[in-house]
This record gives C-alpha cells, structure tokens and sequence, in this order.
C-alpha cells in the first residue's frame, strides 16, 4: 500500500487502508502521520479527516473507574473496585499509567468476617518498533485480615514482551508474580510466579491458530505446568462471529492443597462461539458461548459451559459506559463442580 501510494499519492482509499493498517498494527503515531498529510494535502476528505479525529483522541490522557461483583457456588463474595490513569507518550506509540484497586472479601462461615486488598501499581508500555511491544506493570498487594491489621505485603508484577516478525506470526514471552481470589491463599499470603509463551499463526485474515505454555512456582512449594491449543475462524464479517476449538491441560506437582484448585492432571476439551458488531454509532455488543467437557485425571469429567455478554454506549466522543456479564459452571449434570457470575461496570473519560 506504501508503494501504491508512492506512485499515487494521496489517493484517498489507499490512505484510509494505510492508515488503518497502522492503527491494526499499533503504531498510531504512524497512522496519524499518514492522515495528517492526507488531510493537509485534500481538505476535502473526509474519512481520513474523521479517522484523525478519533485517532488524535486516542493521543489524550484516560481516566477509568471499574466496579466488579462476583457471586461463587461456594459462596464467597467478593466486590472490586479500581482507578485507572493512563497517559499515552510520543503520540500513542507508548503510555505510563498507575492503577489503584481495592477488593472486598466475605467468606461463609469461617472465623474470618472480611478480608480487604489494596493494591497500588504502575505500568508502562512501549511500542519499540513495527514487530516489537514491551509492556509491564508492578504492584504491592496489602492483605488485611478482618480489615484491622496488614497480615500481608505481597510484591505482584506482569511483564510480557510481542514479537511481530511478520503479519502471520506473533510470538509473546511474559512473567508475572500474583494473588488468587480465595479465603486461604490470602489468609496464608500465599503467591505464584509464572512464565510463559504463546505463538499465534494466521494463515489468512479469517484463521487464527495459537498453542501457549506455562509454568508456575508457588510459595507453598507446588509448581504447576500448563498447555492450551486453540482454533478459530471467522465465519461472517457483520455481525463479526467466530467459531473455535480449544484443548486445556495443566497439572501440579504436589496436588490438592489447600486453598486453591491444583487437581492431579486436568484436561478440557471446548468449542467457541463469539460475536460483536456496533448496533449503531454508540452502541456495540459482544457476546460469547462456550460448551466443553473436563476431566480432573483420574476420575471425575463433567460438561461445562461458560458465556458473556457486553454493551458498550459512547455518550460522547471522550466518554463510555460498559457493562458485562460472564458466567461459568461445571455444575451443568452432575453434582460438585464450581459456578462463578461477575458483573463489571466501567467508567471510561478521554480528556
């Protein structure tokens, strides 16, 4: 499309498909660039003026308020909250921002009344060039038992480097240290750190291929080793809908502790249905539907399902409104098994 241009410059479907390819890649320094000398050179374009706009949007500080409720099967009710900062540098090519959440914990029946976690954290990232990314974020969660003292100070961090050698392959390498959403790893202060990679192929624009690894080491001395193989493909444009396949397994080292689900060997088999479009200028929707069959080796398999559905409302250029639902059981036939609901609202301004 460069070389097109090169030869044609400043013709205007040519420098909407650059531009938006730019964008597509993450580069929308690039992509400004581009529409900035389409819009100088013809005035009269406008899509490319339009497409400006919402991209010298993106350029502007972020603000964002995050409200989650969960319920659970084992009733443990948990309610999130987060403010999130964020200011884009060098014309979005990268950003700084810091994050400040505060987690609400009620067990059932247990000599713990409630369980609070703040966690203050920066993170940055950097678009280095075309084919590399470089994001990070660190973190300290503060757990305090029945919201009197600070039992716990857990350092947390997330770091991930993306590798785009070309428009068919994407390689991600990360590492991070995390907390779980459970009565007795917070109770223990308990912590894991992982490593992983994941390679996605993309042999044409509707087919995306991924298998990703992972290992983890756990502060109560488990370790655990992950595998996901993945599938899709894009069957319609409007509504965008996508059907897959996916293969989990993962297995622990030491398992059935305490605190946390570490079964033996486990292993899932599911089949995917998503779908989003805009229902008009401000609104857009996603949904998604999942149906599999897992099995915790040596002797229990149970079907599961697990779904969502997303409303997304631009009440004006700089401010939206989202809300969610996701919903998982592996409670579908047979008795046991584990259900969790979330509802997430979030806040977002431009300013």
């Amino acid at each position: 499309m460069q070389e097109m241009l090169s030869k044609h410059p400043h013709d205007r479907e040519a420098t909407l498909i650059l531009a938006e390819s730019l964008y597509w890649m993450g580069r929308v320094d690039r992509a400004t660039l581009v529409l900035q000398n389409q819009v100088d050179a013809d005035r009269h374009d406008k899509r490319a003026g339009q497409l400006l706009k919402d991209l010298q949007l993106q350029q502007r500080p972020e603000a964002q308020i995050n409200f989650l409720n969960y319920t659970q099967s084992d009733n443990l009710r948990i309610m999130k909250g987060a403010f999130d900062t964020k200011i884009p540098i060098k014309n979005a090519r990268g950003f700084v921002g810091a994050r400040y959440s505060y987690s609400h914990f009620e067990p059932d029946q247990s000599s713990i009344e409630k369980i609070i976690v703040t966690s203050p954290a920066v993170y940055a990232g950097y678009r280095a060039s075309d084919a590399l990314d470089l994001n990070a974020r660190i973190s300290v969660d503060f757990i305090n038992l029945n919201g009197i003292e600070r039992e716990h100070v857990i350092p947390t961090f997330e770091s991930y480097v993306t590798y785009f050698p070309n428009d068919f392959l994407r390689f991600d390498v990360s590492a991070s240290r995390i907390t779980w959403d459970s009565e007795q790893t917070l109770r223990d202060g308990m912590a894991a750190t992982k490593l992983g990679i994941s390679v996605d192929v993309s042999p044409n624009e509707l087919t995306k291929l991924s298998a990703r690894s992972s290992w983890s080491s756990h502060t109560d001395g488990n370790e655990c080793r992950w595998w996901q193989l993945q599938a899709n493909q894009r069957i319609f444009n409007q509504p965008r809908i996508f059907i897959g396949y996916r293969y989990t397994y993962f297995s622990y080292l030491t398992p059935w502790q305490e605190g946390y689900y570490n079964p033996d060997r486990y292993n899932t088999h599911q089949v995917l249905l998503q779908g989003s479009d805009n229902i008009t200028s401000r609104w857009y929707w996603n949904a998604r539907l999942t149906a599999g069959y897992e099995t915790e080796i040596p002797d229990k398999s149970r079907f599961t399902l697990d779904g969502g559905f997303g409303l997304e409302y631009k009440l004006s250029p700089k401010f939206e409104i989202e809300l969610t639902y996701n919903y998982f059981t592996s409670r579908t036939v047979l008795p046991g098994g584990f259900a969790r609901g979330v509802a997430h609202l979030v806040l977002s301004r431009r300013f």
